[in-house]
């Protein structure tokens, strides 16, 4: 026997089981290593799906997936709580039959196009709005997929930049009918002066003429009238002004404001002997002009209508929250409850006019003052037992007048 013939042939044999078993190992390890490749896809599929769905649960958006039949395979996101439902609720749904008003929009993307629009829901007093986009699946049996974002916030701002904008076209068109209507209020007052003051003047001519003394009471009701007349056509042009008057605010220190009216009002005090009182008044950001008219129309009102053997007069003011209150008390003839807020209306006047003179519109024009300052006017009255006037002017800037 060939001994060295027959070890070849095992050596050949040998060779030939290890070869074949590293191939073995080889593919093992190639599986091994596809394996992880396999894994680490996975976990990177894991990680996505946890990111896209944090981006749901969190963003108010959804994303709905439509099959070729129109039939929702499956819908997800914090979006479709706008509309009152959950995740997968519409799963199984017809789409066209769900939503026949946007059968227009999935016809469009499943001939291909990519589509866009909007759309809204009114869910609990609130209406929502999401912007979508349809397009097809990049696998065509998967059908389209509509993506929709929440843009209600953004709307909402659009609606109130429209706002805004049709708001500041109605003011300036306003402010321009303002001073159309104080140019045709001062051309109307003139013309009604002017045959007011001719008759006025006829009217001292032909008292000289006559020099009788019998018409004279006559004629000085004659002028009386006419000096309530002009007097009126003041104040309602004077009214007409402050609703088109530029608010230009300085500060105004309230005990020489009194001082001052105190001045103006020296015949009417002097007359009736009225002791005006005040505090330490403070100082005050305001409309000089306009401030002065207020103080002078309540001050000039408590004074004239009092009837009392020792009237007086008391001006005071404290501080609440962000408000100057102002209070304006006398001791003079009162106001029915009924009538308190009546009296704020142009042209109402409450008093015997043959008693106590006055246009009914001094009151009205305190209140348009007060409110061109952004604070309120009121009065606490009884007859017979005097009035208090209160206004309040805001403390920090004044409101912006046009």
């Amino acid at each position: 026997m060939n001994y060295q013939s027959l070890s070849k042939k095992r050596l050949i044999k040998e060779l030939e089981r290890l070869k074949e078993r590293n191939n073995i190992l080889e593919e093992v390890n190639s599986l091994h290593k596809r394996n992880e490749d396999l894994m680490k896809q996975l976990d990177d599929l894991r990680a996505r799906d946890a990111l896209l769905e944090d981006v749901l649960s969190n963003i108010s958006m959804y994303i709905t997936q439509i099959d070729g039949e129109g039939i929702i395979a499956q819908s997800t996101g914090l979006g479709l709580s706008r509309f009152g439902l959950r995740n997968n609720q519409l799963s199984g749904k017809n789409i066209y039959k769900k939503y026949p008003e946007l059968a227009k929009y999935f016809d469009k993307a499943y001939k291909g196009e990519f589509v866009e629009f909007i759309n809204k829901n009114k869910l609990e007093d609130k209406v929502w709005h999401f912007k979508n986009w349809i397009f097809p699946a990049r696998d065509p049996k998967k059908g389209l997929i509509n993506i929709a974002f929440d843009i209600t916030e953004l709307r909402e701002k659009e609606l109130e930049l429209y706002k805004k904008k049709n708001i500041e076209k109605i003011t300036q068109e306003l402010d321009r009918s303002n001073q159309e209507l104080e140019q045709y209020a001062f051309v109307v007052s003139h013309d009604l002066r002017s045959p007011l003051n001719s008759l006025s003047a006829l009217i001292e001519i032909i008292a000289l003429k006559l020099d009788n003394n019998e018409l004279q009471e006559d004629f000085d009701m004659i002028k009386g009238v006419i000096k309530r007349m002009n007097d009126l056509i003041n104040g309602f042009l004077d009214y007409a002004r402050l609703s088109n008057q530029k608010l230009e605010v300085e500060e105004i220190d309230c005990n020489q404001l009194i001082e001052d009216i105190k001045t103006d009002l020296i015949e009417a005090i002097s007359n009736k002997h009225v002791r005006i009182e005040y505090d330490d008044l403070p100082v005050i950001k305001a409309n000089n002009a306009q401030i002065h008219q207020l103080f002078q129309n309540l001050i000039g009102n408590a004074v004239k209508f009092n009837s009392s053997k020792s009237p007086w007069v008391r001006i005071s003011a404290d501080q609440q929250h962000q408000d100057w209150i102002f209070a304006i008390q006398d001791n003079g003839i009162g106001i029915e409850a009924s009538n308190t807020e009546k009296i704020f209306k142009i042209h109402q006047r409450l008093s015997n006019g043959k008693k106590y003179n006055g246009t009914g519109i001094g009151l009205s024009t305190c209140k348009k003052i007060v409110e061109n300052h952004g604070g309120e006017i009121w009065v606490n009255s009884k007859p017979g037992e005097g009035s208090i006037f209160y206004f309040t002017i805001p403390i920090s800037a004044q409101r912006k007048f046009k």
